[in-house]
């Protein structure tokens, strides 16, 4: 089970390195985590975005406030009941790797974008 883990967070950070910066454009990009609340969300594209070190950093000590980061994906309401409401609170490991490459490769070729992705997420 870590093993799967361990994969699907890989395949998760791999997805939101295919994007630049959402706040810059800097295609040198560090996976930020908006949300931890479980296990399960630390894969979940929805609660991923695409930062460059710098906006990271200041993300991680609050310069900019984790719901200005939010708003990018969704409004600030809508993404804490999104997250209460479709949270799982186990998780198919095998099965969220599976859907992981399945998202990144069809990102890769061009047929999903991240957006269309995070609306596939339950």
């Amino acid at each position: 089970m870590k093993k799967l883990r361990a994969k699907a967070e890989k395949l998760a950070n791999s997805i939101i390195k295919l994007y630049p910066c959402v706040k810059c454009g800097n295609p040198n990009v560090d996976p930020a985590h908006l949300y931890q609340h479980a296990a399960a969300t630390v894969t979940d594209l929805r609660c991923i975005v695409p930062l460059c070190r710098k906006h990271h950093n200041e993300l991680d000590q609050g310069k900019d406030g984790k719901y200005k980061f939010r708003e990018l994906i969704l409004g600030d309401l809508e993404f804490e009941m999104l997250l209460r409401t479709n949270t799982p609170t186990k998780v198919d490991w095998s099965e969220r790797v599976e859907f992981l490459k399945d998202v990144h490769d069809r990102i890769k070729e061009g047929e999903l974008t991240l957006e269309e992705a995070r609306s596939y997420e339950t």
